[in-house]
């Protein structure tokens, strides 16, 4: 098997400690300074680059450490979709029921089943898991074709009521759910098959092109299709969007190909930035990053589990600034790497 590429490894634990900031800051953080020309720039320069990078490598490397196969993707499915929606219980209707003390646990969880049914970025990639199913039963396909599968799923952006037109022709009980999964309409699905099923398939066209070529030309190749696209989707978001307006949940979790070239571009410029510059860093932070690459869904599991106690039961919502966000998210970030690592030990004295 070819080695992997310990940037990306690096690049993925990197991911995680900024989306425990990101999630802590939209969660807690003062509505005056979420609003703010600080706030705003948060989002664009950190929301909006963690997880369409993140659904990359997760592509990636189900291809480098050979997981594109039918049994480890079921696997991977029934984890991340029972993870997915026991968090969406326990950090919404439990503990909305914990800090207002209410009498009845099931009368909080009939009121915000709006919140159960969330689709957060670890419930997309159970279904996408699923989706991907098929795809392992055909002739292995290139590398290209994985290409313009991306390159549809984002087309399919400005095709959202013809897809829905055929969505609608399914049983009704599976189209009601199957618009709710694929389609950007509904605010409590964050990530929606389109567009972001496009940067998953995108992640295993590069994997496989990483497999087929030598470690230099990948970097070539990513760095100059990834710079090609950046600018020509730069090109058609600046003439669709006024950035000053531009809203990250109206606009990046459902957004269209105007913003998704560009994002796809970066995502793939991503991998050579951080082969170059993450693998520089001090070895006690290169250690750092890949064991929280390693126990990814731990990690990010309890740190949304702590936020959102944070938010519901203690009652920090609209309560941290900038600083208090920042210091708060890393006191999070190692008090999971601390359960991590107790979890990695009891597992290898069983083992």
């Amino acid at each position: 098997m070819k080695e992997r590429l310990v940037g990306l490894d690096l690049l993925r634990g990197l991911i995680i400690i900024l989306m425990i900031f990101i999630n802590l800051f939209d969660e807690t953080a003062k509505e005056a300074l979420v609003y703010s020309e600080r706030g705003r720039a948060i989002d664009l320069a950190v929301t909006a680059l963690i997880p369409n990078v993140f659904i990359f490598l997760m592509g990636f490397f189900l291809i480098i450490a050979n997981g594109f196969t039918t049994k480890k993707l079921l696997q991977k499915a029934a984890l991340l979709l029972v993870l997915g929606y026991a968090l969406n219980i326990i950090r919404y209707p439990l503990f909305m029921y914990m800090g207002d003390y209410a009498s009845s646990f099931s009368k909080a969880f009939a009121a915000n089943l709006y919140y159960v049914h969330m689709v957060d970025i670890y419930i997309f990639v159970g279904y996408a898991c699923l989706l991907l199913i098929p795809f392992t039963w055909l002739p292995p396909i290139s590398a290209q074709a994985y290409a313009s599968f991306a390159a549809f799923i984002m087309y399919l952006t400005i095709e959202i009521k013809t897809v829905k037109e055929y969505l609608l022709m399914l049983p009704a009980s599976v189209s009601d759910y199957a618009i709710h999964l694929f389609l950007p309409l509904e605010g409590n699905v964050y990530f929606p098959m389109i567009p972001w099923l496009a940067y998953i398939f995108l992640g295993i066209a590069c994997g496989l092109f990483y497999k087929a070529t030598d470690k230099n030309n990948f970097f070539k190749k990513l760095t100059l299709y990834g710079m090609l696209t950046a600018f020509c989707g730069y090109m058609i978001f600046s003439k669709d969007y006024n950035i000053a307006s531009f809203k990250m949940r109206a606009d990046f979790y459902h957004h269209d190909y105007s913003v998704g070239i560009m994002l796809m571009g970066l995502t793939l410029i991503m991998p050579v930035l951080s082969e170059f510059f993450l693998t520089k860093l001090p070895q006690f932070l290169k250690t750092l990053l890949t064991f929280t690459s390693k126990h990814i869904i731990l990690i990010y599991c309890l740190s949304w589990l702590i936020t959102s106690y944070l938010k519901f039961v203690e009652g920090w919502s609209n309560h941290l600034d900038l600083q208090q966000s920042i210091m708060y998210a890393l006191l999070i970030y190692s008090g999971c790497l601390l359960v991590a690592k107790a979890t990695s030990l009891v597992c290898q004295r069983n083992s």
